[in-house]
């Protein structure tokens, strides 16, 4: 899992050329850099999704979807739905159409001050659950951690991630409430920078958990990140989610011009919000 996690790194989480020394030609290693673990702490895994959301007919549509609908019933959810993405991700490598998924944490909701806001919490996902899936998976799955940069221990808890084997930090800036142009967030910057770990985080619009701040969903807040040499992922390229979200998808393509270390990656294309 180590060696593969830092190919990812080195690839920024895209379509991988791997050199064979001895036929001397490449390969593709094909990676989905967007994919979400959830759950609803069955199991003892520490996720949480508010009971409201977790009734809601949109999140009731996904786990029908999934074909794990009754499993909360059973104790079972939070095993059901790792092992569905699982055999997803085993499907699709049969035909080389996928080798892994990088699999997302989603820390909690922060105050200005540093302290968390759990009465706003909707959903979490430790990173110790999302490492635990990692190392179960034999490489199927590589750990994208989840860090508020508001927290007093941020730095240091992102360090010991990336020591730990983290391919990458995720971000969702508007609903989890922070603001990547905080210079809070430079020492978090450098520190992705110099060990080429890079930074996924959500741009345009959100309908899966709760906004808090409309404006962060602009691709142009993270610049300061792109300044330090930070290579970023902007997830969904500032795209619009509903009909009365604002475009950003030409911030974005004026930033991925700019910027060299600036990428988008294409997840939720497919809904009817992005399709256009």
């Amino acid at each position: 899992m180590r060696n593969l996690a830092s190919c990812v790194t080195e690839a920024q989480g895209l379509f991988l050329m791997i050199a064979n020394a001895d036929e001397g030609h490449y390969v593709s290693l094909v990676i989905d850099i967007h994919t979400h673990l959830a759950g609803i702490g069955q199991g003892d895994t520490g996720c949480y999704i508010a009971p409201r959301k977790y009734k809601s007919l949109l999140y009731r549509v996904l786990r029908w979807k999934l074909g794990i609908a009754g499993a909360h019933n059973n104790g079972t959810l939070d095993k059901d739905y790792r092992e569905r993405l699982e055999k997803d991700v085993i499907e699709a490598s049969k035909n080389n159409a996928l080798q892994a998924a990088v699999v997302f944490a989603h820390d909690r909701v922060h105050h200005h001050d540093g302290t968390a806001h759990d009465p706003e919490q909707e959903l979490y996902v430790p990173n110790a659950y999302v490492f635990k899936c990692a190392e179960e998976s034999k490489g199927r799955f590589l750990p994208a951690v989840s860090v508020h940069p508001y927290r007093p221990d941020a730095l240091d808890e992102t360090t010991k991630c990336i020591e730990r084997g983290a391919v990458a930090l995720k971000w969702l800036p508007n609903s989890q409430g922070m603001d990547p142009r905080d210079s809070r967030c430079a020492p978090i910057f450098r520190l992705l920078a110099e060990k080429k770990v890079p930074l996924i985080a959500h741009t345009g619009g959100e309908h899966t958990v709760r906004i808090r701040r409309r404006e962060l969903g602009n691709p142009e807040v993270l610049r300061p990140a792109l300044d330090a040499g930070v290579t970023v992922i902007m997830a969904h390229c500032g795209t619009k989610s509903g009909i009365f979200d604002q475009n950003w998808f030409p911030t974005f393509i004026k930033l991925a011009r700019e910027y060299p270390n600036c990428y988008g990656d294409n997840s939720a294309f497919c809904t009817p919000g992005r399709s256009r």
